[in-house]
């Protein structure tokens, strides 16, 4: 059985992975790569290796979620790693800083008023509905006035 061509490859390959098809200039380089190395796995990048690996990483994201008020600084100082490798990795798996703020609740006895805009430039400054029912009629009127 004589070996097929690119194109052959390509309808092959394209007929049973529709949802990843490949190009002629792909199965070219494949086979390039093939005859030159005598296998097509990835060739050693240039550069400095990443410090760190996936059990690391897991550790790390694991330290965090327990204790998410720690600063990055102490992070890096439990795990042994560089303040950097730890900034990476949270910008990698997409962590932001946040805080949380717990707004105090207003209750019915509060004095507060609401700001209803009117038309986009007057503001009308009027008292909660529960406010404006305990209040008297002459101060009510005054609340309720354009500021």
């Amino acid at each position: 059985m004589p070996t097929p061509d690119k194109k052959q490859i390509c309808e092959i390959f394209n007929t049973k992975y529709p949802d990843r098809r490949i190009s002629q200039s792909t199965v070219s380089r494949i086979e390039n790569k093939f005859r030159e190395f005598g296998n097509v796995t990835d060739i050693p990048k240039s550069g400095r290796k990443r410090i760190l690996d996936d059990k690391q990483k897991l550790d790390i994201l694991l330290d965090i979620q327990d204790n998410s008020h720690k600063s990055t600084r102490q992070v890096a100082f439990d795990n042994d790693v560089s303040k950097t490798s730890i900034l990476r990795l949270l910008k990698n798996e997409k962590y932001r800083p946040y805080k949380i703020h717990l707004v105090q609740e207003l209750n019915d006895d509060d004095e507060y008023f609401l700001c209803i805009p009117k038309y986009f430039s007057d503001i009308v400054v009027l008292p909660s509905f529960d406010l404006l029912l305990k209040m008297p009629t002459w101060l009510a009127k005054r609340a309720s006035r354009k500021v």
